[in-house]
């Protein structure tokens, strides 16, 4: 799972990155202000992934199978005499 998230990591941020480059210049070529993202989790690829590890990381690496609690009905037993339940 770590390396998954890794890999989403640094796709996720190359895609970003080359935006970030392509608005740059397109910004420079319209004579539109450079955005200021000092500060941002944007800024640099360190902050990008210390904000992905504090949103993420919690949920996504910490997951746990969970079963559910399943309980056939006597019609769809077929002929079976215990009772089956699924996720125990």
């Amino acid at each position: 799972m770590e390396d998954h998230f890794k890999r989403e990591l640094e796709d996720t941020w190359s895609v970003f990155d080359e935006f970030r480059i392509y608005k740059e210049n397109y910004n420079t070529k319209h004579d539109i202000k450079p955005e200021c993202v000092i500060g941002h989790f944007c800024e640099t690829h360190e902050a990008f992934e210390k904000e992905a590890m504090q949103r993420y990381t919690k949920d996504v690496l910490k997951l746990i199978n969970v079963q559910p609690n399943v309980k056939i009905a006597k019609e769809q037993m077929n002929g079976h005499v215990k009772e089956l339940v699924v996720g125990h």
